[in-house]
């Protein structure tokens, strides 16, 4: 009969077996990931010039890791091996999926073992895709920082993210759950971090429902220009409600420290800076209600390119034009009634727009708050342009409003995005032309509503017939897949459909790609699309 130390000690072998088995696979997928250089690739935002820098990387990455990805597969070489920049692969690897994947591949990977751990604290560059717990790994966490602050001209650009409500790490706060008030303790190191790093301090995220003094002292020595290289400001409040509005003054010591900012993120009730950055390009607004000031304050940045809003409410009817002579990319997520909506649209004049995304709540939709008047703002602005989200949905009147929609930018329209829903309507009427159309993305959002094979055959075969010529791939987005893992049992005809549409077009399951993209930001979340990755 073993001893209750034998015991402990099997288990512990046991669960650390378990997590190599777990990790090896993660590499393994990893390296897959960055062999697949025959996927197409869609970089919106980036030029021919930067596509085929992206290519040739790609092509090096295959080379160089090829021989790793053979003999990690036949288990000739022990995990604890793995080089460091294999080991930064698999990292950024585990840094994109849903959150609660990855806080337990995170803390998987912290725990293979004591080597693993050590590679992790002496490498910077993995540090912003690490997320170690306070509580358990303190050691961890007080070295990092010690290395940051001991080392500072020799890293990377600074990328901070300041938690107050849990434990923060360099680079990633932690994916522990604590109450208010359990957060950072260590304020002192986190001073010194971004004192000796404020040069080149690139990105600053402060998240919490409690920015209060222990920010503001945090803040107090940095005078006017003192963070010339921060391009990305993320401002997060945990709740819309409940807090004082107005602009706190370590916010305008922020915005007047940080002149050269070119991203910002305010989700809650702060205010916007009075006197913005000229070079901001990228701003996203999420109020609980859209004031004057805030249109007042996007009309004022001539730079912009990037614009997402959503809001619940609208305060009052803008009396004025929002100019915005260079943006790019809108997205907009209304929850407000139907004439606040459309006067807001009727306030935007944006010439040189090109992509849109337009949603409202259906949950909220009664008889007298549908958003006719709002599709017909937008069938009247006649945008030119090339990417075209819509939610469409409801009854008659609002379904031939919408219509009105595509209709009015068919002549440019080269990206459709719609839900499998509004397709599969779409095909039981008139379906519009559209002359320049090259990719149709469809949306399957629920499990009731699993996209078929046959529909969207029938849909492109019609596309085509009517004029669109250039249509040459269709994306498919099933979060059914994506998120569950779970796949439709077809039956022989919807297999048949299936190689029928591939003779037509090029299918694609991956978001990859995907003109508009779901951020989740806590409890809210927002579309982000081309334009906002670069900015950050």
């Amino acid at each position: 009969m073993i001893s209750p130390q034998q015991a402990r000690k099997l288990k512990q072998e046991q669960r650390r077996l378990r997590y190599l088995c777990i990790i090896r696979t993660v590499a393994i997928r990893a390296i897959q990931r960055c062999l697949r250089i025959d996927d197409p690739i869609i970089c919106l935002g980036l030029d021919r010039t930067e596509v085929q820098q992206h290519i040739t990387r790609q092509k090096a990455l295959r080379t160089r890791h090829l021989r790793h990805l053979e003999l990690l597969a036949a288990r000739l070489v022990p995990i604890d091996e793995l080089p460091v920049e294999l080991l930064q692969l698999v990292f950024m690897f585990a840094a994109v999926g849903p959150p609660l994947w990855l806080a337990k591949t995170r803390s998987i990977l912290a725990q293979v073992s004591r080597r693993w751990r050590q590679a992790t604290i002496g490498a910077p560059g993995l540090w912003p895709s690490v997320g170690f717990d306070e509580t358990n790994r303190r050691h961890a966490y007080e070295k990092m920082l010690e290395l940051e602050n001991r080392h500072a001209s020799r890293f990377h650009p600074l990328r901070l993210t300041i938690n107050t409500d849990v434990p923060t790490v360099t680079g990633q706060d932690s994916e522990t759950q604590t109450q208010p008030g359990e957060g950072i303790r260590d304020w002192t190191a986190i001073s010194h971090l971004l004192t000796a790093r404020r040069d080149d301090c690139k990105s600053l995220t402060l998240r919490g429902s409690e920015h209060d003094d222990r920010i503001a002292n945090l803040l107090k020595d940095f005078p006017t220009g003192s963070l010339p290289s921060l391009r990305s400001l993320i401002l997060t409040q945990d709740r819309f409600f409940g807090y004082p509005t107005g602009q706190p003054a370590w916010l305008v010591t922020l915005y007047d420290a940080a002149p050269h900012l070119m991203h910002l993120s305010i989700k809650g009730e702060y205010r916007l800076p009075q006197t913005p950055p000229l070079a901001l390009r990228s701003l996203i607004l999420l109020p609980s209600q859209l004031e004057p000031e805030h249109l007042h304050a996007i009309a004022s940045l001539p730079c912009l390119r990037s614009l997402v809003i959503s809001a619940w409410s609208m305060a009052a009817y803008p009396n004025c034009s929002v100019d915005l002579l260079l943006l790019h990319t809108l997205a907009l997520d209304i929850q407000m009634d139907d004439t606040a909506a459309s006067e807001l649209i009727s306030a935007l004049h944006c010439p040189a727009l090109k992509h849109l995304k337009f949603g409202h709540d259906f949950s909220r939709r009664t008889e007298w708050n549908r958003p006719i008047f709002c599709w017909q703002a937008l069938a009247d602005k006649r945008w030119e342009l090339s990417t075209l989200h819509l939610g469409m949905g409801g009854d008659n009147d609002e379904w031939t409003a919408e219509l009105r929609v595509l209709e009015s930018v068919s002549g440019t329209l080269r990206t459709l995005v719609c839900g499998y829903g509004a397709l599969e309507r779409l095909m039981q009427g008139t379906f519009p032309v559209f002359q320049q159309l090259e990719e149709l993305v469809v949306m399957d959002e629920g499990a009731h509503g699993v996209a078929s094979a046959k529909t969207i055959y029938s849909a492109v075969r019609t596309i085509k017939r009517s004029g669109a010529t250039q249509l040459a791939r269709v994306r498919l987005l099933s979060r059914i897949r994506d998120e569950y893992g779970e796949r439709k049992r077809y039956t022989s005809k919807e297999l048949a459909a299936w190689s029928r549409l591939c003779t037509l077009v090029d299918v694609y399951t991956s978001w990859n790609g995907c003109p508009f993209l779901q951020v989740d930001g806590g409890d809210v979340s927002w579309w982000e699309g081309p334009g906002h990755s670069f900015c950050r």
